[in-house]
């Protein structure tokens, strides 16, 4: 009998002991769950979702936000504050208030700031940045942030050179920008270049989309130079270097510049081609077609407009693995905030 009463205290701690790992297992579970639904949302709708600390370092080597800021595919940005990527003072400020100012939820909304940041080649990118808070199972206070590229179309062809100014190098509202990644100078971006008549021969239908993937080339350069491009172009392809012609960038070369040659005469009367990029965010696959001619049925062959769709883009993860997916129409909707 005095056996078995000392016992039963001993099973008692037993049970209790039991029940805590059981409950701390099952809220442990929860927050994995919840966690990977909110990821899984954000990377959804997002160019680059990254793990930050209480302070804004992130958290991991982030291979997939360097190929974002054209910084290469190996580029590790563990440690690094998320500020030093952003473009002036009062963007880091902005972030940094957002991120220390208290959520009524531990997790569950994610609220947009529109922001800047800078790539390699020194261009602005006007960004939607996500911040979604969380407290890590070690009990830290962590954040998720997903960047995605912001598409937004001015309401004129004249008006859309201006929306491209923000790609140009080293230059912010007061003049030369001292946050910029290289002191070399730097040519005018892409998109920046874009002439005149590039402006407004674009055909109605292409000018009314925002999401159009339009390029245009001097087919009498025989590196197809790059006159300018779309706003759809720079979020659904990618942004090329500023001193790149197409050719540099096409894989299967030959085969694209004696299709060029054609397209050039007959233009949209011509068959599209199915082409390759090897851009620095990875490789791209696309359909592309020339799309516009002169009133009188000829083609400027100094500006010709290419068109691209079907557009697939291998995709750099977070782990530094490479994935081809389809291009998603989720990420061009503008948002104050996002319950997930």
């Amino acid at each position: 009998m005095a056996l078995a009463l000392a016992i039963l205290p001993c099973l008692h701690f037993l049970e209790l002991g039991t029940e805590a790992a059981i409950r701390r297992g099952l809220e442990v579970n929860a927050t994995k769950e919840l966690l990977a639904a909110v990821t899984a949302v954000l990377k959804s709708c997002c160019d680059v979702v990254v793990e930050l600390d209480s302070e804004g370092s992130i958290m991991s080597p982030a291979w997939d936000l360097g190929v974002f800021l054209l910084r290469g595919r190996s580029c590790n940005l563990q440690t690094t504050q998320f500020t030093n990527l952003l473009a002036d003072e009062e963007e880091k400020s902005i972030f940094l208030k957002k991120l220390g100012t208290p959520k009524a939820t531990d997790l569950g909304v994610a609220e947009a700031l529109h922001l800047r940041m800078r790539d390699a080649d020194g261009c602005l990118l006007q960004v939607e940045v996500f911040t979604c808070p969380f407290r890590h199972l070690n009990g830290q206070a962590r954040n998720l942030v997903g960047v995605r590229e912001s598409l937004r179309m001015p309401a004129s062809g004249t008006e859309a050179q201006l929306a491209h100014r923000h790609q140009q190098p080293n230059t912010v509202a007061g003049g030369v920008d001292p946050t910029a990644s290289s002191d070399d100078e730097r040519a005018p971006s892409v998109a920046s270049s874009q002439s005149n008549h590039s402006a407004q021969s674009c055909s109605s239908d292409t000018r009314d989309d925002p999401w159009a993937a339009m390029l245009i080339v001097d087919s009498t350069s025989d590196r197809l130079s790059i006159c300018g491009c779309s706003p759809g172009f720079l979020v659904r392809v990618g942004r090329l270097a500023p001193t790149d012609g197409l050719m540099d960038v096409v894989k299967e070369a030959e085969d694209f510049a004696q299709w060029m040659k054609m397209a050039a005469i007959y233009g949209a009367d011509w068959p599209k081609s199915r082409v390759t990029l090897n851009l620095r965010q990875g490789f791209v696959r696309a359909t592309v077609g020339a799309t516009h001619e002169e009133d009188d049925g000829s083609v400027d062959r100094k500006h010709v407009q290419l068109l691209f769709s079907k557009i697939t883009k291998s995709k750099v993860l977070s782990d530094g693995c490479t994935r081809f997916r389809p291009h998603t129409n989720y990420r061009g909707t503008p948002v104050l905030h996002m319950t997930l």
